[in-house]
């Protein structure tokens, strides 16, 4: 009999070297991790795939993480939405939990976006690890 892998964790950032951090970051931590560039994407690759969380940016070419979220959840899609991104004033704040997001965390610098929290987003479900 062989073991599931867990769902991984969506890592969505267009910039390389943040989600290489990101995901350095979760691996160490030991989850299973996959990316992608920007929201079309990512709503491609959700498609097919199950993940326990999303970790999401909000400023991303094309759809941007709010329309991305938006899209999941019109489609059903209820898996744990961390946004991670720049943009901290407390009004996107309001923008990300209402388009469906379950945490939104705003970051000062580029080194504080490289390591998130997956179980702040766990309202419907936690991540789980690689066992």
């Amino acid at each position: 009999m062989s073991a599931t892998l867990p769902a991984p964790v969506l890592v969505v950032e267009d910039d390389p070297h943040l989600a290489a951090g990101v995901m350095e970051n979760l691996r160490a931590e030991g989850y299973a991790v996959t990316a992608a560039p920007d929201g079309e994407q990512a709503l491609d690759w959700l498609a097919g795939h199950e993940c326990a969380l999303i970790i999401l940016d909000v400023m991303l070419p094309g759809a941007d993480g709010l329309s991305v979220c938006r899209t999941l959840r019109a489609r059903g899609n209820t898996t744990p939405v961390l946004f991670l991104t720049a943009r901290g004033d407390p009004a996107d704040r309001v923008r990300g939990l209402e388009a469906g997001g379950d945490d939104y965390v705003a970051t000062r610098s580029t080194s504080e976006r490289s390591a998130p929290a997956p179980g702040t987003a766990s309202r419907r479900s936690s991540p789980r690890r690689k066992r």
